[in-house]
């Protein structure tokens, strides 16, 4: 009887368990739906990110012509200088020449390894952007993807990816205050004042009018009057 009544009392708490787990898990998904940005938010980053994308391949190129010029310019002095060291005669001269190329040659060194990396980032760039940003934009569309994969890893980078804290419940009155990251932050933000900022810009009277504040007042030219004159002050 003791077994039974152990028995019973497991089962209750193990199925108590299982529904908080449900229930949790529930809300959450809630609070995943309510953080999913709009269709307008989502284009307009998508147009940011690829200014930015843009700007970035625009500058690597940049940088890698220049890291290619300053190679030519390098490998050119140190040609020259070998054919000095040729011609000279004279051993001081031939050892200060074949210092200079030896630094010449650390700087090329250098400038090589530079223009690989250059190189290798510009090949990435290649598969252009949508094809570069697709997982990201798909993440930002709809975060809950990530969730409904059910893998580990998934899972951990949408929590790093969305909340900007740890996340804290309660059982009563379930998630408390969340922490989210800059671009749902962002969202939010602009979800929350988008009706605020739509009635300011509508409403007419919350608008200066052209003519100022004050009533208008008459430009035409008159004579002043010595009485309406301000008085000077006297002389101590």
């Amino acid at each position: 009887e003791l077994k039974n009544k152990i028995s019973d009392k497991t089962k209750i708490l193990e199925d108590e368990i299982i529904a908080l787990k449900e229930k949790i898990e529930a809300e959450f998904i809630t609070l995943l739906n309510n953080l999913t940005p709009s269709a307008d938010f989502v284009n307009m980053i998508k147009k940011m990110m690829r200014v930015i994308w843009e700007r970035e391949t625009k500058g690597l190129k940049t940088r890698q012509r220049s890291a290619l010029a300053a190679l030519t310019a390098l490998e050119t002095k140190m040609a020259a200088l070998i054919d000095r060291t040729v011609q000279a005669t004279q051993p001081a001269l031939i050892a200060a020449y074949e210092g200079e190329i030896s630094n010449l040659e650390s700087q090329r060194i250098l400038k090589v390894e530079q223009l690989e990396a250059l190189t290798q980032n510009n090949s990435n760039k290649t598969q252009g952007f949508d094809e570069a940003y697709r997982t990201a934009l798909r993440f930002f569309k709809n975060p809950r993807y990530l969730w409904d994969s059910g893998h580990i890893s998934h899972r951990k980078a949408l929590l790093r990816m969305t909340f900007a804290d740890h996340l804290i419940y309660c059982r009563e009155k379930g998630y408390r205050t969340v922490k989210t990251t800059l671009p749902f932050l962002i969202n939010q933000t602009l979800s929350s004042n988008k009706g605020d900022k739509i009635m300011n810009f509508t409403r007419k009277e919350n608008m200066v009018r052209a003519g100022g504040l004050e009533p208008p007042r008459s430009c035409d030219p008159r004579i002043l009057s010595p009485v309406r004159l301000p008085i000077p002050p006297r002389p101590h």
